[in-house]
C-alpha cells in the first residue's frame, strides 16, 4: 500500500520491533521541486497563519559527497518529501515573497496568494543537515534548513 493511501491507524498497526528510522542523507545542498502548499494556523491560542511548501528532491549539489550517496540512499532520495513553514503575517510575509523568487518566480503585478498557488513545479536549492536524534542514540535524521538558493546559482555550490 503506497503511503498516501494509508490511514492513519494502518500506519500504527505494524509491529514496533519492525519500525526503522529512515536513512540520514548526506549533508549539504539537493535541488527540491516545490509539490505543493496548505495553509493553516498554529495552535488554537495563537492562530497564527502560515504557509507550507512540500517539496520531492531532484538530486543531489556538488557539495554532496558523492561516496555517501550510496544507491539505496539515491533511491530513497527519489521518495523523499520534507516540508518548510512560511508564517504568513504581515512582518512575516517579506519572507515568503523572497522564498518564492529563489525558486524562479516572476512576481510582475501577482499577489502573494496567486504566487503561491502557481509555485508548484518551480526549483530551489535546499540545504539538509544531518542531526543525531535526542531521542535515540546512534539514530540520525534531516533538517531542510532556511538556507535556500536560487536555481541559477547551481554552479556556484560545492
Amino acid at each position: 500500500m503506497a503511503p498516501e493511501d494509508q490511514s492513519f491507524m494502518d500506519v500504527l498497526n505494524v509491529k514496533a520491533e519492525d519500525v526503522k528510522a529512515p536513512p540520514a542523507h548526506p549533508e549539504g545542498h539537493y535541488v527540491l521541486v516545490i509539490k505543493g502548499h496548505t495553509f493553516g494556523r498554529t495552535s488554537t491560542e495563537k492562530k497564527t497563519p502560515y504557509v507550507q511548501f512540500s517539496y520531492t528532491f531532484s538530486g543531489p549539489c556538488a557539495d554532496v559527497d558523492p561516496e555517501s550517496m550510496t544507491p539505496e540512499l539515491e533511491e530513497a532520495l527519489l521518495k523523499k518529501k520534507m516540508s518548510k513553514r512560511f508564517w504568513t503575517t504581515p512582518d512575516a510575509l517579506s519572507r515568503v515573497v523572497s522564498h518564492l523568487k529563489l525558486a524562479g518566480m516572476e512576481l510582475g503585478d501577482l499577489t502573494v496568494l496567486d504566487l503561491i498557488k502557481s509555485c508548484e513545479g518551480h526549483e530551489i536549492i535546499g540545504y539538509l543537515q544531518v542531526e543525531e536524534s535526542k531521542d535515540a542514540e546512534g539514530e540520525y535524521y534531516n533538517t531542510l534548513r532556511d538556507k535556500f538558493v536560487s536555481i541559477t546559482n547551481l554552479d556556484a555550490i560545492g
